[in-house]
């Protein structure tokens, strides 16, 4: 039935939903979109409506985005459609940045180096190194698990309640316990005067929790906080917004649980899509059901992997899936079900031959894959057959007649 309404009776439905996330203007909402729905521009047009506003102070309203680029694009969006905005104005980042300046601002209230710096893989590397002797001279080891002990450090600060979910310790006595690793890795920290990428968030909301007069300040700056890609922040990033929407008029985020991506880097929490009417009881809900980037058998094919999902929430919002636009569609789009790598291997390789020896073979043939190492092997695979492998890593690779992207 949705698929049978005409190209303007589907703008009317998106011209209205649209409407209703711009005009919200008092106490908590959620929204709730499929991909491609456009939640990022309904952001930017909440946030100039915003700015448009009579007496409205652009510094008072607060857009945080899940990355830097997010963060750049939503700038952009902002300033090309509102002229009047003062770039120096927009206070658009992404959370991790928002928390950083709190806590340079307030160092001395954790008892933090007012210069620290947050530490990357390299650093970490290096500080494991360290903590390996630190230990040994408490008569525990870590052996090669630094890498658990280490994940599980990170989902403590980011409020992960079972760490057993991350990764299980070795039995063996000999071996440290989290505690003794947490405490090492922590005075290393200390020593280096640096601070771990996922203590950022922690400490940010240790020091709003801790210090009443802080948050006063730090929410009363804040009228409107607008939040993208909710789905995709952890338990500790969400209290931290909380913490900030104490004092704000609206909170409004955007999301989709069904499309959270970072549950095993960054120990997202999608449930919070779920939970959010629980800690924000009167908040309101608002779908974006037109989908502008895909079409009707790509949004079906979706939908088929989706319903197969059986950690999917029953309660996800809104149940319906996304109205596709009339003006666009694809070609065919089918979903196989293997049993090993080595078949999917394979399947992708006959595939791949059959379109090559078909009568009009197509110039390049796209393959996306999840992981380096699976993708090294379908390398390995196209190479043996000799077909000629475009890596588009930018690790070139060469044999004969036809090309085959990675």
């Amino acid at each position: 039935m949705l698929n049978d309404m005409t190209s303007e009776q589907v703008k009317e439905i998106a011209k209205k939903e649209r409407y209703a996330i711009v005009q919200h203007r008092t106490g908590p909402a959620i929204v709730v979109a499929g991909p491609g729905t456009g939640k990022t521009t309904a952001l930017a047009e909440r946030f100039i409506s915003l700015c448009q506003e009579e007496g409205c102070d652009q510094f008072r309203i607060v857009a945080v985005t899940f990355t830097n680029y997010a963060a750049d694009q939503m700038k952009k969006k902002v300033i090309q459609q509102f002229e009047k905005v003062e770039a120096l104005k927009l206070r658009i980042g992404t959370l991790h940045s928002l928390a950083k300046r709190l806590l340079h601002q307030h160092s001395n209230k954790l008892n933090l180096p007012s210069m620290f710096r947050v530490i990357g893989r390299l650093q970490e590397a290096l500080l494991i190194a360290d903590v390996r002797p630190e230990l040994k001279s408490r008569k525990a080891v870590i052996g090669r698990s630094q890498n658990k002990y280490l994940a599980r450090f990170k989902a403590s600060k980011a409020f992960v309640p079972d760490l057993d979910v991350i990764a299980k310790l070795p039995s063996n006595r000999w071996y440290a316990t989290q505690e003794q690793f947490d405490e090492c890795y922590s005075s290393l920290l200390r020593y280096y005067r640096s601070v771990d990428w996922f203590d950022v968030v922690a400490l940010a909301v240790k020091l709003l929790q801790e210090h009443e007069d802080i948050l006063s300040e730090v929410s009363g700056d804040i009228d409107h906080l607008l939040v993208d890609e909710y789905q995709d922040l952890n338990r500790a990033d969400h209290e931290l917004i909380r913490l900030l929407a104490t004092k704000a008029k609206s909170l409004m985020v955007y999301c989709d649980d069904d499309q959270s991506i970072y549950q095993t880097g960054r120990f997202a929490n999608p449930g919070g899509v779920k939970n959010f009417k629980n800690i924000y009881r009167d908040s309101k809900a608002y779908p974006l059901l037109v989908s502008w980037r895909c079409g009707s058998s790509i949004l079906d094919a979706a939908w088929k992997l989706i319903n197969v999902d059986e950690n999917r929430m029953p309660e996800r919002m809104p149940k319906k899936k996304p109205i596709p636009t009339p003006e666009i569609e694809c070609g065919e789009f089918e979903i196989r079900s293997l049993k090993s790598e080595k078949e999917e291997i394979q399947t992708i390789l006959s595939e791949v031959q059959k379109e090559l020896d078909s009568r009009q073979p197509p110039n390049d043939i796209l393959v996306l894959f999840h992981g380096r190492e699976i993708g090294r092997k379908y390398v390995e695979t196209m190479l043996s057959n000799d077909l000629n492998v475009k890596n588009l890593l930018d690790r070139p690779h060469t044999a004969s007649k036809s090309v085959f992207s990675l």
